[in-house]
């Protein structure tokens, strides 16, 4: 599919401009999606915001195996017989009540990790979006300020995950790209790329 792609892409290109005057460049999106300022705030962003769900989510299950242990207590005493029936009715029905509290507080724990994941999901997918449009806009734009008829996608690291298999004699703009993007790195912009949103408790 992608060779396909790529072969409609240069038959483009060379309608659009004669051969010599074709101008092709590469670029490597993924470093510039790992060494972009925002990306970096992105994943420390959802790294701390995942640390704090954990501790959350631990929060709830330390709660859990206490009202656990509380409940195991209560059903032995209503168990012993060392004590008068009127008290063992009395701790059998406060182990029905310790019961309800611990099925309270699972269910509790599984919406708030379900909603805690939908949470940082959301937040990634929005971090994701605002990224590639960014890249695309300074890619575009370099392109159309530099005369580039075409802009590849060259994976560096991986290049069958890229578009580029081989160049030669193309120019990679990777680090010019990077170095617009970052231009505009401030504390202000960083924050807004993952805004915090009200959580439901």
């Amino acid at each position: 599919m992608k060779s396909k792609l790529l072969a409609l892409c240069l038959s483009l290109a060379c309608f659009a401009a004669p051969a010599t005057d074709l101008k092709i460049g590469t670029l490597d999106v993924q470093r510039v999606i790992a060494d972009y300022h925002k990306a970096q705030t992105v994943t420390r962003q959802l790294k701390e915001q995942e640390v704090s769900f954990v501790k959350e989510l631990d929060g709830l299950r330390f709660e859990g195996n206490r009202l656990l242990a509380e409940a195991e207590g209560v059903r032995k005493l209503s168990l012993d017989v060392a004590l008068s029936e009127t008290v063992r009715e009395g701790k059998e029905k406060e182990f029905e009540m310790k019961l309800m509290d611990v099925r309270a507080l699972e269910a509790r724990l599984l919406e708030t990790k379900s909603k805690r994941e939908s949470d940082l999901q959301a937040r990634f997918a929005q971090a994701t979006k605002i990224i590639h449009e960014d890249i695309d806009a300074v890619t575009r734009s370099l392109g159309e300020k530099e005369g580039f008829n075409l802009i590849l996608n060259r994976n560096q690291a991986n290049p069958v995950a890229g578009e580029v298999l081989f160049a030669k004699n193309i120019e990679d703009v990777t680090a010019k790209v990077l170095a617009l993007l970052n231009a505009s790195a401030s504390p202000l912009s960083d924050a807004a790329v993952t805004a915090p949103k009200e959580q439901t408790k």
